[in-house]
């Protein structure tokens, strides 16, 4: 398994756009070092919707993990009905769990 790079977050932005509608998708720190936003905007430029990952989250996922789990047609439906409130994606879904020794 590969970490999140920036690769990753070029090819996540695009499938947003595709998959949720969005025009631009901006991937930005959250309000703490734990965390990460992504926000979805409309073609008014306006903010549509916004993700909050923990960032370990990103780290481990790989970006089939991510695609798989925001593809999901509740999943969606949970992040449109947030909207700018910001949906909290659960870490716990995404991804292989963290290796223990």
């Amino acid at each position: 398994m590969t970490p999140f790079g920036e690769r990753d977050r070029e090819e996540l932005a695009s499938f947003l756009r595709g998959v949720l509608g969005a025009r631009r998708v901006e991937i930005q720190p959250g309000p703490d070092t734990s965390r990460v936003r992504i926000a979805l905007y409309d073609k008014h430029d306006q903010l549509e919707s916004l993700l909050e990952f923990e960032r370990a989250c990103l780290e481990r996922a790989e970006l089939a993990d991510l695609r798989g789990y925001l593809a999901r047609p509740l999943v969606r439906r949970r992040i449109r009905e947030a909207g700018p409130r910001g949906f909290a994606v659960p870490s716990a879904e995404i991804g292989a769990p963290p290796s223990r020794p």
